[in-house]
């Protein structure tokens, strides 16, 4: 998701997105937080897609959303079949 206050040419890194903390990535995933936690150390997704920042692990929205668009893409890929 795009900032709505850049402007022309201001370099792609500047471009601002929601980071959410754990618990609110679990709530958007409807998962509880021990269960991000879990799979976060087990290097699954979508507990891995977190970043350590200081003491908080941060997810961005955006890879949460390709995370769920691949899982739905898949499952009505194995659908048609």
């Amino acid at each position: 998701m795009l900032d709505q206050q850049t402007t022309p040419g201001t370099p792609h890194w500047r471009i601002i997105e929601p980071l959410l903390t754990l618990k609110k990535a679990a709530d958007y995933l409807r998962l509880t937080p021990s269960a991000m936690y879990t799979q976060r150390h087990r290097s699954e997704k979508p507990g891995a897609l977190g970043i350590r920042v200081g003491k908080k692990i941060l997810y961005r929205l955006s890879d949460i959303d390709d995370f769920l668009n691949q899982r739905f893409a898949d499952s009505t890929s194995r659908r048609d079949m």
